[in-house]
């Protein structure tokens, strides 16, 4: 997540844990120093709950929750990821 005024990294809510989940999913640790993350992803409309949301556990012991990305973000991901590597050729 990207501040829109100055282009700073806020946050980052795909985590890399060592079970695999769907590219149009992200996994969401919501504790510690990202705590009420999920809330915000999910007031904000960022993220989808529905029946394709499973938790994993991750190797520290610790739970994240893998949410569908909502249809819009992820088509504009897709616009940008496309976009980048273009430009890196």
């Amino acid at each position: 997540m990207i501040d829109t005024d100055d282009s700073s990294v806020v946050a980052r809510i795909t985590v890399k844990p060592e079970e695999s989940f769907l590219q149009t999913h992200v996994c969401i640790k919501d504790y510690s120093e990202n705590d009420g993350i999920l809330e915000f992803v999910e007031k904000n409309k960022i993220v989808v709950v529905d029946n394709t949301a499973k938790m994993i556990l991750m190797r520290s012991g610790q739970a994240a929750l893998c949410l569908r990305i909502a249809d819009d973000i992820y088509q504009e991901y897709l616009k940008v990821l496309d976009r980048y590597k273009k430009e890196s050729l």
